[in-house]
């Protein structure tokens, strides 16, 4: 999955950086790499506010899977944990049953 900044300028693989909250309200991906390097995600106006966006990534992050019988679009983004998560959805037909899988997980900052 994918991380854009609040401001829309940076654009990170989660795969490969740790999240943090520093200053109480920013958000930063932090790198593994010997070479510590912060990058700067969002600011919120309250810790709680930033507690709250931080726990919203990690919901996003989760793996969505879904194997049924003729859901709608809408039924079918329900299913993706977060708001603020974009995806496209791929689904693939074979006999009677529908398997959709999500592809190119996008999760926006808040602005707010």
């Amino acid at each position: 999955m994918r991380i854009v900044s609040q401001d829309r300028n940076v654009s990170i693989d989660l795969d490969k950086v740790i999240i943090k909250i520093l200053n109480e309200n920013h958000i930063y991906a932090d790198s593994y790499s010997a070479y510590k390097s912060l990058i700067f995600l969002g600011c919120y106006d309250s810790p709680k506010r930033a507690q709250e966006v931080f726990d919203d990534i990690h919901k996003a992050y989760a793996p969505v899977y879904s194997i049924s019988n003729n859901l709608s679009e809408e039924q079918i983004k329900a299913l993706i944990p977060s708001k603020n998560v974009y995806a496209n959805n791929i689904v693939n037909i074979e006999s009677d049953t529908t398997i959709t899988t999500y592809d190119n997980y996008v999760y926006y900052m808040p602005k707010e």
